[in-house]
């Protein structure tokens, strides 16, 4: 399971900054981080003109996630304790945030003096300290939340946290008796966002959480209006950012450090500003939303910047040094998304963002105009977001994966994040050492079929979403592997003991369990005693001598006894009745079976039959009465 981390301490260390007026974009894009099964750092970084400066990281215990695609403004390197680069993972430039405007096809954008970022990074075998520019650290443990449960309020809930996208709502500018307008608000947007696609069809891999914090005043500051408007709010939203009158900046700081108390490692926030005119923003840190007529639209668009990484495909009015983003293209000719080039009106036209690069669609697309859809580009870039945010499809495996020992038909199945392989989103095919064997939810090995020796087996199980052509890391794919030592173990006589086990597998009534019928010429439960047998021992007068009886019943008493004539005429001690060895000296031992129907016992020889001829037999009474062989042995 993948646990979440607290950023309790590290949003304390965080610098929200006052927004700048910068147009020009920075270089190529940063490529995605791979989902890893392994150890993660989380890296807390601020931002600025200057480059990426690392602030904290703290071991996050997670797989890592692939930050947003953007421009590149530095790089996290992971050193082993000699100084060698292990992972290097490129920084994005996040400081830009924009808001799309209510009439479509425009909107407005600005690039941060200063911001808050965070990444994380892959934490290999070696791995001694994190590097960023000439700043190092040695990360410290994952902070955990202090009192146990969420402070926040789970709104939907599919699973448990560590296998699903958690996404938290705050809310600025609601006091205290305004708590069940933020509720309901809140409600508002969920209920829009999961109905549209892809979130609708992924709705099961959510949990989405909401935090109240009140403000001591209602709404947002308004430094536009004449005379200016402020409020006292718990983040201090604004709109006029940077002097653009509908885009809203919040003190990232503070919203951070509350999403962190409220709900350790949410992968998403959301802000809603208690306020009726039009505004919002979104960027990489979270996003924001005002909560009037247009506020789901405006939340589920600003959600595209924040939670998925998307670009805007309005234009910013200025050109790129940039290739793009994941909607954004430089070259019309052969575009990222070529594998969609002719359906549902994928093509390549500009602006997207900047005004020399090219969207997929012309309109159809919420991150072009104020409306509920996706074009297929990004939609299938949401899944594979979504996916990129999970530790995997499997849950666990029965058997464990790993090495397995299979003597006979054994079922392999698997449970996945949603529950039950069957009747899922998932496809699953099974491998055996290469070779498709099944493409069921479970699979039977007979080893039998098989044969002797080690194979291989795999699971694969994959999702065959129309929304994705193209996955080429793998994120909506996921496998098992077994290691299987095969052994056929007939059982041809059909009693339940296998041959390993049956001293005859064509006889029905001969095995393990049957009860010893004493002397029939069978050995009829395969301990190679055919009834009670005393084992001939060498007795020496005066001397220790262990005795041995097989084939008896478990747990019963067994009786050894000594005759020096061996007449069999008696007289047998009382209680043993006849049928035993004349004893003319008293009983030698007796000694209850284990159960393995063995009895032993160790006792001294009489010093006066030195030269003697004896007889010695086993007598059994109990659950089932018998008797031995007579034993004939010459005393030394």
């Amino acid at each position: 399971m993948r646990p979440h981390v607290s950023w309790l301490l590290l949003a304390t260390l965080a610098c929200g900054g006052a927004p700048g007026g910068h147009d020009a974009a920075p270089p190529e894009p940063a490529a995605p981080v791979l989902r890893g099964s392994g150890p993660a750092v989380d890296v807390l970084l601020d931002l600025d003109d200057a480059g990426a400066h690392l602030t904290l990281a703290r071991m996050a215990q997670a797989p890592a996630v692939a930050p947003p695609m953007g421009p590149v403004i530095g790089t996290a390197e992971v050193l082993d304790a000699a100084g060698h680069v292990l992972v290097q993972v490129a920084i994005p430039d996040m400081r830009l945030t924009s808001v799309i405007d209510p009439d479509g096809d425009h909107g407005d954008h600005v690039i941060l003096d200063r911001t808050m970022a965070r990444v994380t990074v892959p934490w290999p075998e070696g791995a001694d300290r994190i590097r960023v520019g000439t700043d190092t650290a040695v990360p410290g443990p994952a902070l955990q939340l202090t009192g146990g449960a969420p402070l926040a309020t789970q709104v939907v809930g599919t699973g448990p946290s560590s296998e699903r996208l958690d996404l938290i709502f705050l809310g600025d500018g609601y006091t205290a008796a305004e708590a069940a307008t933020f509720e309901a608000d809140v409600d508002r947007m969920v209920a829009h966002v999961l109905s549209i696609e892809p979130y609708a069809s992924y709705a099961d891999l959510f949990n989405i959480w909401r935090y109240f914090h009140a403000s001591n005043e209602s709404g947002a500051d308004h430094p536009e209006l004449t005379p200016p408007v402020y409020r006292s709010t718990t983040y201090g939203c604004a709109y006029n950012c940077n002097s653009t009158v509908r885009l809203i900046c919040c003190n990232s700081s503070s919203l951070v450090l509350d999403a962190a108390m409220a709900l350790p490692g949410a992968e998403g926030i959301v802000v809603l500003v208690n306020d009726s005119t039009y505004g919002g923003s979104g960027g990489s840190t979270y996003a924001s939303s005002y909560t009037g007529s247009l506020g789901p639209e405006v939340t589920a668009h600003e959600m595209g910047h924040s939670l998925l990484g998307l670009w805007d495909e309005y234009s910013y009015g200025v050109s790129a040094t940039t290739s793009g983003g994941p909607n954004c293209e430089s070259n019309a000719a052969t575009p990222r998304w070529s594998w969609w080039l002719g359906t549902n009106g994928v093509g390549a036209y500009q602006p997207c963002s900047y005004t020399n690069l090219y969207r997929p669609t012309t309109n159809a697309c919420m991150m072009n105009l104020l409306q509920d859809q996706y074009c297929s580009v990004c939609a299938e870039y949401a899944v594979r977001q979504i996916y990129g945010r999970l530790p995997g499809i499997l849950s666990q495996t029965t058997p464990p994966a790993g090495s397995v020992t299979v003597t006979s038909t054994t079922p392999f199945s698997a449970t996945t994040i949603a529950g039950a392989l069957a009747g899922s989103r998932w496809t699953s095919t099974w491998r055996l050492d290469g070779a498709t064997v099944a493409t069921t939810p479970t699979y039977d090995l007979d080893p039998c079929l098989v044969g002797p020796g080690t194979h291989t087996l795999t699971l694969e199980v994959g999702d065959p979403t129309a929304y994705v052509r193209s996955d080429p890391t793998g994120l909506l794919e996921d496998s098992a592997a077994w290691t299987v030592s095969t052994t056929c173990l007939t059982d041809d006589d059909g009693d339940g003991y296998t041959v390993v086990d049956d001293c005859d597998d064509l006889d029905p009534a001969v095995h393990p369990g049957a009860v010893e019928v004493p002397f029939d010429g069978t050995d009829s439960n395969c301990d190679h005693v055919d009834g009670l047998a005393l084992a001939p021992p060498a007795l020496t007068a005066g001397a220790m001598v262990t005795l041995h009886v097989d084939g008896a019943t478990a747990l019963d008493r067994v009786y050894v006894l000594l005759s020096t004539t061996g007449t069999g005429t008696g007289p047998c001690p009382a209680g043993l009745g006849g049928g035993c060895v004349d004893v003319l000296n008293p009983l030698v031992a007796s000694v209850v079976a284990d159960a393995d129907g063995v009895a032993t016992r160790t006792l001294r020889v009489p010093g006066g039959l030195q030269g003697q001829h004896v007889w010695l037999q086993a007598v059994q009474l109990g659950s089932q009465a018998q008797t031995s062989p007579v034993v004939p042995v010459t005393v030394q």
